[in-house]
């Protein structure tokens, strides 16, 4: 009987960890984050808000940066680089999907080709479809996230 009740603890105990590994990972989390305003001695004032990559090695950091320039929004690949155009390594061709359709666009590629900046009539509207409430999808590549709008109208409110 005692051994039973082992057997049935230890069970119980194993559906507990499964539980809590399934829940606790889960990626329904991801949110809108922002960061404190950074201040440097240049007089220059910037604040930034960002959504992590569901997965770090295929997906892709979206971040929103303000500064005396304006909004602008950045796109990290945290590992590998993004493919260059083949006449022009300066630019990267992206794809966003919004209101139901696909828009393809060419982004300027940082040195190191991990970090790019999206063109200004793709940042509005990837802003609007986000403040909707919708779900943008992006691809460069290989890699490809889904942008959720989690806690972005209030993250992005604090710019």
């Amino acid at each position: 009987m005692s051994l039973l009740k082992l057997a049935l603890g230890v069970v119980r105990f194993l559906l507990f960890l499964v539980a809590l590994l399934f829940f606790g990972c889960s990626s329904s989390h991801r949110q809108w984050t922002s960061d404190q305003p950074f201040r440097s001695f240049t007089r220059s004032n910037s604040q930034r808000i960002f959504l992590k990559p569901v997965d770090p090695y295929r997906g892709l950091e979206i971040e929103l940066v303000r500064g005396s320039y304006g909004i602008r929004v950045y796109v990290n690949a945290l590992c590998f680089c993004f493919p260059p155009l083949k006449d022009n390594p300066k630019k990267a061709v992206l794809q966003l999907f919004m209101n139901g359709e696909w828009e393809e666009g060419e982004a300027t590629l940082f040195e190191g080709g991990q970090r790019l900046l999206l063109p200004v009539e793709m940042k509005e509207k990837m802003v609007e479809a986000l403040s909707r409430g919708e779900t943008v999808q992006l691809k460069i590549g290989r890699f490809s996230e889904q942008i959720v709008p989690t806690h972005f109208l209030p993250s992005y409110n604090q710019l």
